[in-house]
């Protein structure tokens, strides 16, 4: 019998959701069933077997909602298996990759999860405020679809098995 899994993430620009869809797609496929929401203050997490947590990470930083969200339900995680993911673009430079490890290290202070992943997401110009534009002009980062979606499905997999 499958499992109860919420799938919860911050976003600025749509990348973190995206992934956040397809983990869940993924899950249901494998017999479980999962709700997908948006990070905000009211979720209300009881009832779930499991909980995913994504979030984008901008300039080497968990969206603050999402190390919130955590920091507030810390006693009523202590039931659940729990499970990060992140989102960032400097994933995909080969010189970055041990630093990026790093980047979830502010929710995994506040509760350590079973497992977590950082992907790669999207870069769409036109969805970038102007000081992030700036600095991704700056690192020369290209616009395009960069997610793996093929790492994502299985780690997607892995969380419906370890479940």
């Amino acid at each position: 019998m499958g499992k109860k899994i919420l799938v919860c993430y911050a976003t600025r620009c749509g990348s973190t959701g995206e992934i956040a869809e397809r983990i869940a797609s993924v899950m249901k496929t494998n017999g479980h069933t999962v709700n997908v929401l948006q990070v905000k203050r009211n979720i209300d997490i009881e009832g779930y077997d499991a909980v995913v947590l994504g979030s984008a990470i901008r300039i080497g930083k968990c969206l603050g909602e999402a190390i919130e969200f955590v920091k507030q339900r810390k006693v009523d995680l202590q039931n659940k298996k729990l499970f990060y993911f992140g989102v960032c673009m400097m994933i995909t430079m080969p010189d970055k990759a041990q630093e990026v490890q790093t980047y979830l290290d502010s929710m995994i202070a506040e509760y350590r999860p079973v497992a977590h992943e950082i992907f790669a997401g999207k870069v769409d110009y036109a969805k970038l405020s102007f000081p992030i534009r700036l600095l991704m002009k700056q690192m020369k980062a290209q616009e395009g679809d960069f997610v793996d979606w093929q790492k994502v499905d299985s780690w997607a997999k892995m969380i419906s098995k370890s479940i």
